[in-house]
């Protein structure tokens, strides 16, 4: 019998999966619906300035105490949707050892309504959130002049 012995080497690129918030951020304790839609806003208009012709996804990376250790766009789509998954959701909370997470997108049309895909994916992702230990405890549409909370629409684990 004989054995063959392979050396593998893995490299790995490196890649920033979420931000670190800055010290001076105002909104540090995310204690409703508002504080996450006004983050959202501010994030949405500084980082993606007038790139808001299509909807953008962004998820928050949330500790015990509900301060927001981290922050990562995780998905880009058209005028109309954008698509994400479970994985993409939940990387970078796994890897800061988030306890929780929110998610929050833009409507570029101004209308913060949800969707029936958006109901969809909020469901999908609270019960991958469940599987994982890691809750979603909201999802915050932004749209022209208000947003839209699901925290007050769905039952959302504890």
């Amino acid at each position: 019998m004989r054995f063959h012995l392979y050396e593998l080497t893995v490299t790995r690129r490196r890649r920033a999966l979420a931000c670190e918030p800055p010290a001076t951020w105002a909104f540090q304790n995310l204690t409703s619906p508002e504080d996450v839609g006004k983050l959202a806003t501010m994030l949405f208009q500084s980082i993606l300035g007038n790139e808001l012709l299509r909807e953008h996804m962004m998820v928050f990376q949330l500790d015990r105490r509900n301060r927001v250790i981290g922050y990562e766009l995780v998905g880009v789509g058209t005028v109309s949707s954008v698509e994400t998954s479970a994985a993409d959701v939940f990387r970078s909370a796994i890897l800061l050892g988030a306890s929780s997470v929110i998610m929050a997108h833009n409507h570029p049309s101004g209308d913060c309504s949800p969707s029936k895909e958006d109901e969809w994916i909020t469901k999908r992702m609270i019960d991958a959130g469940m599987t994982l230990g890691i809750a979603l405890i909201d999802h915050v549409i932004v749209g022209a002049h208000h947003g839209y909370s699901f925290a007050n629409k769905i039952e959302f684990p504890l």
